[in-house]
Formats: structure tokens, C-alpha cells, sequence
């Protein structure tokens, strides 16, 4: 009789609340960004040559959800300014090196804004390809014509 093997050492998680995650769940590393991007960019080119379809009301519901997030990001801005100076940890050595390795962490690459900032493009872009797929882009992108139209034979 065999023993399954674990999925996780006991060692990789001792002294901590929960196991790790399942490999499916956790959460996306920055490597993956340029793979979801083009993912989304995939669905919006599928999208544009009617590649899938999908209704109206279906569409409306997933980018509700969406544009409800894309604000979310968009609110968040103002709270995330405090990371644009370096943090007041005294004018010795060490502190001023902590202090720019938390600013370096915090506007890297890899950081959080920057993740945070490109979770918003690849929301934008699937909602675009939603749009696409349900026939509301050319209604919007009409609608959006129409109206500057409008505002520049008023002006």
C-alpha cells in the first residue's frame, strides 16, 4: 500500500496560520501580466473579426462588474500618491536606505501600483472586447461621435 504524497511540505508552511496555496490559486505574479495582456488583446481581436459573440445582457452583466473595478482603480489613485515621496525614517545611513528601498518597492516594476495599473488595462480591454462581441461597441463609439459633434457646432 502506497501513500499519497503531499502537495506541500510541512516544512514550507510550520509557524504559519494556513498551508500555502494551491498552485491554481494563487495570486498572479508579474510574470504573468504580459501573458494576460495579450490574452485580453487575443479577445479583442476575436472579438473585432466575430470570432465569438455573446448577448447584450450577458456582456452588460461581466462589464458592470468591470467598469465597477476600473473605478475602483481609478478612486484608489489618490490614495496611492503617499508612495510617490520617499518615508521621513531620519537622515542616518540606514534610514535613508530603508526609506529608498521602500520607495523602489513601491513604484518598481513589481510593484502594487504598477500590478494594480496593469489589472485596470486588461479590465478596459476585456470590457472592449465584450462590447465588441455584443454589438455595443459601434453603438457607444457612435454615440460618443454624435456627441462631439454636437459640442463642436455649439461652440
Amino acid at each position: 500500500m502506497s501513500k499519497a504524497r503531499p502537495t506541500t511540505s510541512r516544512s514550507a508552511w510550520v509557524g504559519s496560520c494556513t498551508p500555502p496555496l494551491p498552485r491554481s490559486t494563487r495570486q498572479p505574479t508579474p510574470r504573468r501580466w504580459p501573458r494576460a495582456r495579450a490574452a485580453a488583446s487575443e479577445l479583442v481581436n476575436s472579438a473585432k473579426n466575430g470570432g465569438f459573440r455573446v448577448s447584450k445582457d450577458s456582456a452588460n452583466e461581466l462589464i458592470d462588474i468591470m467598469a465597477h473595478f476600473v473605478e475602483r482603480i481609478d478612486n484608489m489613485k489618490h490614495d496611492l500618491l503617499v508612495f510617490n515621496q520617499r518615508p521621513p525614517l531620519g537622515n542616518h545611513e540606514y534610514g535613508k536606505l530603508v526609506a529608498q528601498h521602500m520607495y523602489d518597492a513601491a513604484n518598481g516594476p513589481n510593484s502594487a501600483r504598477m500590478v494594480v495599473h496593469q489589472l485596470k488595462e486588461i479590465l478596459k480591454m476585456s470590457i472592449e472586447a465584450l462590447q465588441r462581441a455584443s454589438g455595443q461597441y459601434e453603438e457607444t463609439e457612435s454615440s460618443v461621435v454624435d456627441a462631439v459633434k454636437r459640442s463642436t457646432r455649439s461652440a
